[in-house]
């Protein structure tokens, strides 16, 4: 929380404003407090006296409390999205003497946080998903290939993302053992291969597979870790000859996860942080004092191997328990969490998945 200072000066009110109220880049939800040196009438503080106002000049969202006779605080009803410069002006604040405040007006920066999402139904590609992306701050987009479509259903959106330098990664998803299904990852290694010559829209490949969620893994963890990481190997390669990046989601316990079989005998989420270009961890739980330890060996890790690494958070429903996803909290919740993560380890932060983000933002 930040403050900023009134003073009163030769009975006239002047404002000046201390340097921690001059504040660079804040986090999403950042809460302001305004101190002015005599009581004020609280007659003349209004929304309209003490204003908050978006780079484009747009009012943003606010809550002003008056905490005591000298204390304003302005909050935040929803996080700041738009890059830029920031306003708070002070305007038509009277003292209890009936003095009124020099007009004034000071100004903060705000960047966002770097984030990505998955989109997993390729049918419902649309302009309005788009822009909820653009003003999020997205970096990078997961879009699941679905090979029955045409590339013409692909191509506005694609488009519409790439002016706004976002970049679009080819996803594979699926839970289970579908990854030892041949003539599935032909399918999608040929629809990538034919998309990318023609149009060039894809920054990389990403990929999604959970063999862990078969019945078999508890039995036959070694066996199906060896197959899985035969599947990563041939992505790669095809990744590689295309000249794309190539990107897997893991879960934040395959750190506990020890290999042994013919590629050796290791970890498991450094297995596969050395054998991709990043990795994302699906550290999924409802609050980041939780989430930082998840993804601290993985950081380390990637970190000692000079290997990008993005933190994975849920917004969907989960059958597992209420503390694994921010479904059932705000908007300034799932935000302020985000703000941590990012102050904490500096990496980009990816929502899970982009209808129930939509959701929780709009309904929150």
């Amino acid at each position: 929380m930040s403050t900023i200072r009134i003073y009163v000066l030769l009975c006239t009110l002047l404002v000046i404003i201390c340097p921690s109220a001059q504040a660079a880049d804040v986090s999403s939800t950042k809460t302001w407090t305004i101190t002015f040196s005599q009581p004020v009438d609280e007659q003349s503080l209004s929304p309209a006296s003490i204003q908050l106002k978006t780079p484009s000049g747009q009012l943003h969202p606010a809550r002003l409390t008056q905490l005591d006779d000298i204390t304003v605080q302005i909050s935040p009803l929803t996080p700041y999205k738009e890059s830029g410069t920031y306003s708070i002006s002070i305007a038509n604040v009277r003292s209890i003497h009936d003095q009124l405040i020099t007009p004034h007006t000071t100004s903060f920066t705000f960047t966002p946080v770097p984030k990505a999402t998955w989109i997993w139904n390729a049918y419902s590609l649309n302009e309005a998903d788009a822009q909820f992306l653009i003003s999020e701050g997205v970096t990078k987009v997961y879009v699941q290939v679905e090979s029955e479509l045409p590339y013409e259903a692909y191509v506005l959106f694609f488009h519409i993302l790439q002016q706004h330098n976002i970049e679009i990664y080819a996803l594979e998803g699926f839970a289970g053992l579908q990854f030892q299904d041949d003539q599935k990852t032909e399918r999608f290694l040929h629809w990538v291969t034919q998309f990318q010559q023609q149009y060039g829209y894809f920054t990389g490949i990403h990929i999604d597979v959970e063999p862990y969620t078969d019945p078999s893994w508890q039995q036959n963890e070694q066996q199906l870790l060896e197959q899985y990481f035969f599947y990563i190997q041939q992505l790669q390669q095809t990744s590689d000859a295309l000249a794309l990046r190539f990107e897997i989601d893991i879960p934040f316990w395959f750190d506990e996860i020890i290999y042994t079989n013919d590629f050796g005998t290791g970890v498991a989420s450094h297995w596969l942080i050395d054998h991709s270009d990043e990795v994302t961890i699906m550290a999924y739980r409802n609050n980041s004092t939780a989430i930082l330890p998840l993804v601290a060996d993985e950081f380390s890790y990637a970190t000692h191997k000079q290997k990008p690494l993005t933190i994975a958070i849920e917004t969907a429903p989960s059958f597992e328990g209420d503390f694994i996803s921010f479904y059932n909290t705000s908007t300034l919740t799932l935000y302020e969490a985000i703000d941590v993560l990012y102050a904490t380890y500096h990496t980009p932060i990816a929502i899970h998945y982009l209808p129930t983000w939509q959701a929780l933002v709009n309904t929150h």
